[in-house]
């Protein structure tokens, strides 16, 4: 009955994010700061039920108030290997960051 906090090896901003999806994809991504209510309502809009658009909303503030500013261990010592930073992880994934078309082309060649 643990309970583990996973964290990469660097603490990385919504702006670092992004900054890194912009190097793997080639194209700029941009992290914008949408107000709770507009993201709340645009959520429930899309069908996501109300408690589930509430809860995403809040674990979002509390992100954006520093909540996850750490890093921990855990990673290494539950596994036995070092934590991937988010850089090397969206390199290894850019294909799926990748506007929907291209992601078309990329499934039309493979068959």
């Amino acid at each position: 009955g643990e309970t583990y906090t996973l964290t990469g090896p660097e603490v990385i901003t919504f702006e670092g994010v992004a900054g890194h999806l912009s190097e793997a994809v080639g194209r700029e991504i941009e992290c914008l700061n949408v107000p709770d209510e507009a993201a709340l309502q645009g959520m429930i809009e899309q069908g996501i039920p109300e408690f589930v658009a509430t809860q995403i909303v809040a674990v979002f503030g509390v992100l954006r108030g520093g909540g996850q500013e750490r890093t921990t261990g855990t990673v290494q010592s539950v596994t036995g290997r070092e934590p991937r930073g988010f850089a090397e992880f969206a390199r290894e994934h850019a294909r799926l960051f990748a506007p929907p078309a291209l992601r078309q082309e990329e499934r039309e060649k493979a068959s």
